[in-house]
């Protein structure tokens, strides 16, 4: 991504100390298996956008990206993510575009609807991967509770348990207590409770992993108590590194000079608006945590000196 070669290393060393890298290690969680294969999808993705790869490899990346979203299903983002980046920055190359967009497409999608029905038909399960019985929309009307801050909650988790197996009800009624609650809310409510969002979304150093980390867990099996004596030091270097982020969005050279960087921005602002929607939980972000340091590493100076732009 980064053409400097410094630069390049700092991230990677930003990215060694990243409290929620280390400390999800200790978690027996999904996340961390589908971030190895969404950054393999990142990084074929680039190659063939940097013109290093042919575009060929982009069915690489779309299978690779494919297999993280089995482990967890958001990868959507990243889909339109790509789509967004090919059709903004590839300009007046419009059979090229296409072409590449179905590269991306056809080698994720049809895999996956392979892999549905095999699973299916091997009695693995009855239900299609894309259309969980649960609906989606659970996790959205809990994200839509403006009296518990848009987190979970027993109301909503009560109402969704007790209509599981009613999925066409499920659906409709959560739809309809949705819009009820975005429409009878007052602007000012709406815009204080979106806030407060992407406050708890995004404020947590280890995404919650020092928490996960040590659920369940007795004092006497705890070697290192990173939950309450570490957390100072590991939002410290978090909101350094957020800063770093910030300041690196404010930075016009690097994203005019290095279109591909702007897949970062993409992406995370894709997520951004998805944890909007959808319930908050601090884990939730981890998924993407990555972007932070990628983002970090463009407030940094190419050259000797790598300080920060001022």
């Amino acid at each position: 991504m980064f053409k400097d070669e410094k630069k390049s290393l700092v991230a990677a060393f930003i990215m060694t100390l990243f409290p929620a890298s280390i400390i999800y290690t200790a978690v027996y969680s999904t996340e961390t298996i589908a971030i190895a294969f969404f950054l393999a999808s990142l990084y074929y993705f680039i190659l063939v956008m940097n013109k290093k790869k042919r575009d060929t490899y982009l069915l690489l990346s779309g299978v690779l990206l494919l297999v993280g979203h089995l482990f967890r299903m958001v990868a959507q983002v990243i889909i339109v993510a790509y789509i967004m980046y090919i059709f903004i920055y590839m300009r007046k190359q419009y059979k090229n575009k296409f072409k590449r967009t179905a590269y991306i497409l056809i080698s994720f999608f049809i895999p996956f609807i392979i892999i549905g029905y095999t699973v299916i038909g091997a009695g693995i399960t009855d239900t299609k991967l894309w259309s969980p019985k649960e609906t989606p929309l659970t996790s959205v009307l809990k994200g839509s509770n403006i009296n518990a801050g848009g987190r979970w909650n027993e109301e909503d988790a009560k109402f969704v348990e007790e209509n599981v197996s009613r999925t066409e009800y499920l659906n409709n009624e959560c739809k309809n207590r949705i819009i009820e609650r975005y429409t009878s809310a007052s602007p000012s409510t709406l815009g204080c409770f979106f806030v407060k969002k992407l406050v708890c979304q995004w404020w947590q150093g280890d995404f919650a992993g020092a928490f996960w980390a040590e659920s369940g867990l007795t004092s006497e099996n705890i070697r290192i108590d990173v939950l309450n004596k570490g957390a100072v030091w590991f939002q410290l270097y978090y909101t350094i590194i957020f800063i770093m982020a910030v300041v690196g969005l404010f930075k016009k050279r690097e994203y005019i000079e290095n279109k591909i960087a702007n897949i970062m921005s993409i992406i995370f602002c894709g997520y951004g608006i998805l944890f909007l929607i959808l319930e908050t939980q601090e884990r939730y972000g981890f998924i993407i945590s990555w972007i932070f340091v990628l983002m970090a590493a463009a407030a940094i100076k190419p050259g000797k000196e790598n300080e920060m732009y001022v």
